[in-house]
């Protein structure tokens, strides 16, 4: 679950090897990867790089490809698994904050200002996923709660949680910490936290027969 850069090429591989410690140099932000440095770890020539990767442009636009569709892969596995809801959570704050959740806000930033084409089509994806993740969550949450804000502050108690700091002071893991912000969330947000997940798919899908055969 660690990486989170090589879907689809076998990190063994000079393609994968290259892909996985650039991801890893870049998490700060890209201008930090220096290309001859990276050859130097990788123990092959700048040359060998760039008959991978023709430029550094082109390695940011592979990993947010990678990302994107590793994602998607996950999302779909969790919406189709026969965990509950408070699982399925816990899963997706785990995935993120192994994944994803290890690049600075400063990595986006430059991503946003060198590859803006890979960005937007990168936020795009995001979006998506987004979008069909609220369709699902008005099934999960408490009437009255508005499905938009209740994401947005899963996703900063999901930040908050990662903090170093917050878990040397209590004296606890990240993964324990992780765990009691979904807990506290859950309990508090969604009408059923142990709700199977295929219970909210198919009210998903009653909902939008009902919506389809409305004149």
């Amino acid at each position: 679950m660690g990486s989170v850069t090589t879907l689809s090429d076998d990190p063994r591989s000079a393609h994968g090897r290259i892909l996985e410690l650039f991801s890893q140099r870049a998490r700060t932000g890209v201008h930090d990867v220096v290309m001859a440095e990276l050859a130097r770890d990788l123990r092959m020539s700048k040359r060998t790089i760039y008959l991978h990767f023709p430029s550094k442009m082109a390695l940011i636009e592979e990993l947010l490809d990678n990302w994107a569709t590793k994602v998607e892969h996950q999302s779909a596995n969790r919406w189709n698994s026969d965990e509950t809801c408070v699982q399925s959570l816990k899963r997706w704050a785990s995935e993120w904050s192994q994944g994803i959740g290890q690049y600075s806000p400063r990595f986006w930033t430059e991503v946003r200002d060198y590859c803006p084409d890979a960005f937007e089509k990168y936020r795009k994806r995001m979006d998506a996923l987004r979008e069909h993740s609220l369709e699902r969550m008005a099934f999960w949450l408490r009437p009255g709660l508005s499905p938009g804000v209740a994401l947005e502050l899963f996703f900063a108690a999901v930040r908050t949680a990662m903090d170093p700091a917050i878990c040397d002071r209590h004296n606890i893991t990240r993964s324990d910490a992780l765990d009691s912000l979904v807990e506290v969330w859950a309990r508090g947000a969604l009408v059923d936290p142990d709700a199977l997940i295929g219970q909210v798919n198919n009210a998903s899908r009653q909902a939008k027969t009902l919506r389809s055969d409305q004149p």
